[in-house]
């Protein structure tokens, strides 16, 4: 075989294998740069759900203190009108203005939260307009003011605090908040405070 057939067939050779070689370590680097970008996606999802884990948790507890502060001014409302009862009878003082109902708190931007929200701003303007009746009321003399005042205290007392509890009950539906076990006592409060407000709408 003459030495330049010889080369031609070494040159194909090591031309073969080397094509090979690249080839190989093409398929190599392709392999480790898919590896990268699925490992950077699953980095990415993996931040996304942790972030949406952490703004389900905030809008529960946002929910959850709505839900709180709602039931706690729908009781303290009762406990002004038990209050007002057992002054009267002693002559003491009485108050004639609705219990502060706490600032609503965001609970995430979805549209049941911001629908809630509303909710939540529509009972403190009702709350005020409440209590600017109540007020109106009792500044009326020709009509014997406190007297009547006392009735309007009552009514807008429980209406509000039926209002009260019912978007609280909203609040743990939506967010399935759950919620301490009530007391008989605290039962039967809230069942009159729903009872006296449909009596006063049916009225």
């Amino acid at each position: 075989m003459e030495v330049s057939s010889i080369w031609n067939t070494g040159t194909v050779i090591v031309s073969a294998v080397s094509a090979l070689i690249g080839g190989a370590l093409g398929m190599i680097v392709r392999g480790i740069d898919v590896r990268q970008k699925f490992e950077k996606l699953r980095r990415e999802l993996q931040q996304a759900k942790d972030e949406a884990q952490a703004r389900q948790a905030v809008a529960v507890r946002a929910a959850r203190d709505s839900a709180a502060a709602l039931e706690a001014f729908a009781h303290a409302c009762y406990a002004l009108l038990t209050e007002n009862a057992r002054a009267d009878l002693a002559g003491d003082l009485l108050t004639y203005h609705l219990p502060s109902l706490a600032a609503g708190v965001r609970a995430g931007d979805s549209a049941e939260a911001l629908e809630l929200e509303s909710a939540y701003r529509d009972l403190e303007v009702q709350v005020r307009s409440a209590n600017d009746h109540i007020d109106e009321t009792f500044r009326d003399d020709y009509n014997a003011g406190r007297d009547e005042a006392l009735a309007v205290l009552e009514a807008r007392a429980y209406e509000t605090a039926a209002s009260a509890l019912k978007l609280a009950n909203r609040y743990r539906t939506t967010f399935k908040v759950p919620r301490t076990r009530l007391s008989g006592r605290e039962h039967r409060i809230e069942a009159e405070i729903l009872t006296r407000a449909d009596e006063e709408d049916a009225a």
